[in-house]
């Protein structure tokens, strides 16, 4: 059975690239790398610690701070540990620039469901215009599924990379979000009591 599914990911990874191997061109590559960049440490490290600082200091709501801290320290944690555990090798001929450590899952992709998935949950539950709440979603949404393809089209991670670094993120943000709901609900209970 690991057998068959592992066949079936490599036929599926070697297919979207035999897909997009005739857009690559300069100004798609330009673009992608653009697109890849929100999604890249370099610019969520200090995205996190803006909106962890927003909402502790200018919101005051201390809750949706320890949220965004709790899910984007977690999510490289956990990236990290997966990565670790299934030393994927990245692919061959990466068309920008070769990216560094292992291939599964993909941390962009991950990273993007995380924050953006998050950003989704907190900013758009506030919204009450629901054509706005609807565009920001949609947007966001487009932004994580983009994200993801630009790692493909790098050729930075394969296809199933970022199809699992998908998956995980939201199991991530999922859980990570229900677990701190509770604490949240079982603190405001005993503040009442």
């Amino acid at each position: 059975m690991v057998k068959e599914i592992k066949w079936i990911l490599t036929a599926l990874d070697h297919f979207i690239f035999d897909h997009v191997h005739p857009f690559i061109s300069g100004m798609n590559t330009n673009i992608m790398v653009f697109i890849s960049f929100f999604a890249s440490h370099t610019f969520l490290l200090p995205a996190n610690i803006l909106l962890a600082v927003y909402f502790l200091f200018i919101k005051k709501n201390n809750w949706i701070a320890i949220k965004v801290i709790l899910v984007s320290l977690g999510s490289v944690l956990l990236l990290y540990l997966l990565k670790f555990y299934f030393r994927r090798i990245r692919p061959a001929h990466p068309v920008h620039e070769a990216a560094s450590g292992y291939s599964f899952p993909s941390g962009h992709s991950m990273s993007a469901v995380t924050f953006y998935g998050l950003i989704i949950c907190l900013f758009v539950s506030q919204i009450k215009d629901k054509r706005i709440k609807w565009l920001c979603t949609i947007f966001l949404s487009m932004l994580i599924l983009a994200i993801g393809f630009s790692r493909i089209y790098l050729r930075v991670h394969y296809a199933s990379d970022v199809l699992g670094g998908f998956a995980i993120g939201y199991i991530w943000l999922t859980v990570s979000l229900r677990i701190i709901n509770w604490f949240e609900k079982r603190s405001l209970y005993d503040e009442t009591r």
